[in-house]
């Protein structure tokens, strides 16, 4: 006999242990299920990072002090833009005095009455 016929004659009693069919299952269920749970993570993580965050809203009187360096006109229509937001009732003077040609002086009572309004809610 010759060498290589000893070793293979050695190598014919090792055989692999039997691997029962149930196992195959349970091990690829268990890597289904780590990879759910890793892609759950992710996805909670990705939804974190890309969610819109809602800006901060300023209080009332800073917004409303924001306005002073506008222009007359435009600041008594950004004052009446708050007060509908803030849900706060413009005198009816006022809300004609937005849509019809005003003088200046007029404008500003009107813009110092309904800044008033606002600040004290």
């Amino acid at each position: 006999m010759s060498e290589d016929d000893i070793v293979l004659k050695a190598l014919a009693d090792i055989r692999r242990p039997s691997v029962p069919e149930g196992a195959l299952w349970s091990e690829a269920l268990f890597a289904l299920g780590i990879g759910l749970l890793l892609a759950l993570a992710v996805a909670a993580l990705l939804r974190l990072a890309t969610e819109p965050r809602a800006p901060k809203e300023l209080p009332l009187a800073e917004r409303v002090s924001t306005l002073a360096a506008l222009p007359i006109s435009v600041r008594l229509a950004a004052l009446a833009r708050l007060a509908q937001e803030s849900e706060t009732s413009i005198p009816d003077d006022t809300r004609a005095a937005l849509y019809r040609p005003t003088p200046e002086a007029d404008l500003a009572d009107h813009a110092s009455r309904l800044e008033a309004t606002l600040l004290s809610r």
